[in-house]
């Protein structure tokens, strides 16, 4: 089933809803390398998956051979090729209006679970110029703790970002503008951890986490927090939950 698109308005996150997006290049595709692709080309998805299938995405890219024709979006894993699930523009020009297609919920499932990608074909490269996986949006804004004044000063930035492909999240931790050290930040399950992201911890820290099928359920449940403790507060400065999307 080959689905084509309507315009309507992005919108925002829902409970029911996954935040997608897929960084597209040319050191993606496969199975042939493309061909005269600019050293600056580049492309970009951003969408939200509904849990009742509905897809609405914006499609941007730039600096490209030529006109991008088409862009797809295909089943399959990183380094592998598979079938269309969609079209996303026909032609494609610069940043596309924002668009909207239902997906059979079978595909739903493999797109969230980091089991698709999108593809922007041209002229001289019809098989594919550039490509990039499908991956889930992660983000927790840490906030302080109620249970206590916290001692710790903060006037910048604290925030977990993440992109989540299949059981895998590559994570990105700012910790800026606090005014004692931070000995430690973890993610949690209730009052116990079950990662270390750093001890001690610099202003930025990056890093994968191999998640079980047993983790990976719970994280797209909202069953993890982010906890982080300072030399002044021991027993936990901030903490927020992680939200997927």
């Amino acid at each position: 089933m080959l689905l084509t698109a309507a315009a309507i308005i992005l919108p925002a996150a829902a409970a029911d809803g996954a935040v997608l997006t897929a960084g597209m290049s040319a050191d993606q595709v496969v199975p042939t390398a493309p061909a005269g692709v600019p050293f600056a080309a580049w492309g970009r998805l951003n969408a939200t998956l509904r849990v009742d299938g509905r897809l609405t995405w914006r499609v941007t890219s730039a600096g490209t051979s030529g006109p991008v024709t088409r862009a797809n979006l295909r089943l399959g894993r990183r380094g592998s090729t598979g079938r269309m699930v969609a079209v996303l523009c026909e032609p494609c020009v610069g940043r596309q209006r924002v668009r909207t297609a239902r997906l059979p919920l079978p595909f739903a499932a493999a797109v969230r679970a980091g089991g698709a990608y999108v593809e922007l074909v041209t002229a001289t490269n019809p098989g594919g110029e550039l490509r990039g996986q499908v991956v889930v949006a992660v983000r927790s804004a840490l906030r302080q703790l109620p249970s206590h004044p916290p001692r710790t000063e903060t006037r910048g930035v604290r925030v977990l970002n993440g992109v989540l492909e299949g059981r895998r999240l590559d994570w990105d931790l700012i910790l800026q503008g606090i005014d004692a050290k931070v000995t430690r930040a973890e993610i949690r399950r209730d009052a116990g951890p079950v990662l270390t992201l750093c001890a001690p911890c610099r202003t930025r820290q990056t890093g994968t986490w191999n998640l079980s099928a047993v983790e990976n359920r719970r994280l797209r449940a909202g069953a993890f927090t982010v906890w982080v403790a300072t030399a002044v507060d021991p027993d936990g400065y901030s903490a927020r939950r992680i939200v997927i999307g």
